[in-house]
């Protein structure tokens, strides 16, 4: 692994706890307190696609703007300059 493969890799994980941190918690502001049985089996299996649909459109975009930064990086660091 690369050291931009750990950068992206790190990154990528931070975002990750972030985001299921923002999500259970939005959840959790907007379920009702009072909600029994199969309603509660439904909002947790909500929960948990709705923050796995969040992780990865995260990821996707911070992935892309990684990508990016690194190939922009590299245009401008040409050979001769290294020299």
């Amino acid at each position: 692994m690369t050291k931009l493969e750990l950068a992206k890799t790190i990154g990528g994980l931070m975002l990750s706890v972030g985001v299921t941190s923002i999500v259970t918690n939005v959840i959790n502001t907007a379920k009702p307190a009072n909600i029994k049985g199969i309603n509660k089996l439904c909002v947790g299996v909500a929960a948990i696609v709705l923050t796995n649909m969040a992780n990865e459109k995260v990821a996707e975009y911070a992935g892309k703007q990684f990508n990016d930064a690194v190939q922009k990086v590299k245009q401008m660091v040409t050979p001769e300059d290294v020299y």
